[in-house]
């Protein structure tokens, strides 16, 4: 028996549907057959919007046989959809690959949808073909930087990574802040993308420099990070964006201010701005302690002091920072009072120190820089010891782990030896019945 296709949609939100969704539809398959193309694609946008996804995969299939009975948009709208279903996919593939019309802003959505779900290689590589056969500049730019990072991910893909980029280099002008950003940390954590990014890498420059003020921290930070790594051909752009970074400093959450300081030392380890970010960094901490024993005044005060008391930076951020400074040769009062004010406090903090953060300061403090600040000694004599600490403590858990199994082994042992006691008590008793009754035939 069938009924109508409107009564599952209650149904529609119900946890267990994605899995008896494809029983249900064939509940009302019938009814379904005798859709127009409109009703039918209705009741598959309900499903999907429901997360009904037993439901629209078994209903893909009929969507992608009445595909031509739409607008070429539609069409392209609707293979997307229908990509993300493995009961579909393959059909869907073949339909937008015969397919002539579709817009082209639909293909590189489409290849997205399908690139990460399983597909056969021929199949992936027919539609990459597609989309390297298309104007990839009449896409969106969310599409497009989808794509460049597809590309530098997946092999098959790979052939249109420099197309995408050309195209972004081209477009660039019109983009949002966020997704110039976006399209250059692509290239950049790539070295294949990296390699052919020399123009986008310059064009994106001009477009950010003048609106650097209006990029968010995340932001601002994200393209710090990117071009430090891009050597002389961008280090203008660097050093404006660096000096933006040290206008709003005071913004920067105090962990990614490591991050900074390790990326703009490109520009010179004694260069303005890497001093003016460990100036930064020393006085916002004496400020923190000396809040920390201020006592509370009046409602300014108090909100005052709750800012500096919670401008924090963990142990291991702190010997990262000494790093940066010894690792790159910083030097000068500045530097001094800066090593002087987190060395005290590494020095206090040493248990709380990751391995890495030991060997790191063991390193660090053996360069000229730091080894001339006068509790050296003294810490250096208590990092060894944290890590001989942290060696017996590694040593006693693989001794307990060993104890451990050998003492699960015996209880296991001694679980099956009461059993192999009483078999042996048993043959003996019965050895001795035997010769027993030997002897008394012999008298």
């Amino acid at each position: 028996s069938t009924f109508p296709v409107s009564l599952l949609y209650p149904f529609f939100a119900l946890p267990t549907l994605a899995a008896e969704g494809k029983l249900l539809f064939t509940q009302c398959e019938k009814d379904l057959a005798v859709l127009d193309a409109p009703e039918l694609v209705e009741h598959f946008h309900k499903a999907v919007a429901a997360n009904a996804h037993g439901f629209a995969e078994a209903a893909g299939p009929h969507i992608v046989a009445s595909i031509d009975k739409f607008p070429a948009e539609k069409q392209g709208e609707l293979l997307v959809a229908c990509a993300a279903y493995d009961g579909c996919r393959k059909a869907a593939v073949e339909k937008i690959v015969a397919t002539k019309d579709i817009p082209i802003e639909f293909l590189g959505k489409f290849l997205l949808a399908v690139a990460n779900k399983t597909i056969e290689e021929d199949d992936l590589c027919s539609v990459v073909a597609l989309v390297a056969a298309s104007k990839v500049t009449r896409m969106d730019p969310e599409t497009i930087v989808g794509l460049i990072v597809l590309a530098t991910k997946k092999q098959p893909v790979a052939p249109i990574l420099e197309k995408c980029i050309k195209a972004a280099n081209d477009l660039l002008a019109g983009w949002s802040m966020d997704t110039t950003a976006k399209v250059v940390l692509a290239c950049v954590a790539s070295p294949a993308a990296r390699a052919i990014s020399g123009d986008l890498f310059e064009t994106a420059a001009e477009v950010l420099e003048p609106s650097l003020g209006n990029l968010s921290i995340p932001q601002l930070i994200k393209v710090i990070l990117a071009y430090s790594k891009l050597g002389d051909a961008t280090k203008k752009f660097l050093e404006a964006a660096a000096k933006e970074a040290v206008q709003r400093v005071s913004e920067i959450p105090p962990a990614q201010l490591v991050l900074v300081l390790q990326s703009v030392v490109a520009l010179g380890a004694q260069s303005d701005v890497c001093l003016s970010l460990v100036e930064f960094l020393t006085t916002r901490w004496q400020e923190k302690l000396k809040a920390d024993k201020e006592p509370d005044g009046d409602e300014v005060t108090k909100q005052r002091l709750a800012m500096e008391r919670n401008w924090r930076l963990e142990p291991d951020h702190m010997a990262k920072l000494l790093g940066i400074v010894a690792s790159n040769g910083m030097t000068g009062p500045i530097v001094d009072n800066f090593v002087a004010t987190y060395g005290k406090e590494v020095d206090r903090k040493v248990s709380r120190l990751s391995d890495a953060s030991l060997a790191s300061l063991e390193t660090s403090f053996a360069t000229p820089e730091l080894a001339k600040w006068s509790g050296t000694a003294e810490l250096l004599v208590r990092v060894k010891r944290a890590k001989e600490r942290a060696a017996r403590s590694k040593s006693r858990s693989r001794s307990r782990r060993r104890s451990k199994g050998r003492e699960e082994k015996k209880e296991s042992n001694g679980r099956d030896r009461p059993d192999r006691s009483r078999d042996d008590r048993r043959r003996s008793r019965s050895r001795r019945r035997g010769r027993s009754r030997s002897r008394d035939r012999r008298r």
